[in-house]
């Protein structure tokens, strides 16, 4: 089975309508079996992204931006808490049932990237794993296309409008995983009970 299709075209200027973006996104949650509730969103240059907090817990989950290209493809950039960052591709023309698992290379402009594990969900989408390395994260942020396994029949993405989409993506995680401020105006500094006894 061929996987990986040429992905010619630009992408999207027009921004993905709520429910398709809705709908993606849950398929890339792997933090809550039970889904995830947006909490905020954010737009910018053709992409679209927000957080989502667990709708079993109530916690902060993770941030997403993601756009869509002319052959119908999505892409999603995926950020938790924890600074792991995961690539999420959709189609809804995909069938990738029956191989739950790929190993995927990754290539920006011309640099190779390396060998991440995938895993399919739903049948039409593909989660990526990349990890944690601050370097990965600027190697897309500095990138012009995004290349899914090298070759003949490789899957090419422009990245148009990616670094302001990611920087946005990396402050909502920053917003959401800070620690809560006191709303009590005569607390001090840390304090959430202004009459506590200082220690």
């Amino acid at each position: 089975m061929k996987l990986y299709l040429w992905e010619k075209g630009r992408a999207c200027t027009q921004l993905l309508a709520t429910a398709m973006v809705l709908s993606v996104l849950f398929a890339a949650s792997q933090a809550s079996a039970q889904g995830n509730q947006q909490t905020s969103q954010f737009k910018s240059e053709g992409w679209v992204g927000g957080a989502y907090n667990s709708t079993i817990t109530r916690e902060f989950s993770y941030c997403v931006a993601s756009t869509k290209y002319d052959t119908g493809t999505q892409l999603a950039f995926v950020l938790y808490g924890t600074n792991v960052l995961q690539l999420m591709l959709a189609n809804s023309d995909w069938d990738l049932e029956g191989i739950p698992e790929y190993d995927i290379n990754i290539q920006v402009d011309d640099g190779h990237l390396g060998k991440f594990n995938a895993r399919t969900t739903q049948g039409d989408t593909l989660l990526i794993q990349i990890g944690d390395k601050a370097d990965h994260w600027d190697v897309f942020r500095s990138g012009s296309y995004l290349v899914v396994n090298p070759g003949p029949d490789a899957l090419v993405f422009k990245l148009t409008g990616a670094k302001r989409a990611l920087d946005q993506l990396g402050s909502c995680v920053q917003r959401e995983m800070a620690p809560p401020t006191s709303r009590n105006p005569f607390s001090g500094a840390g304090r959430t009970n202004p009459f506590a006894p200082h220690q």
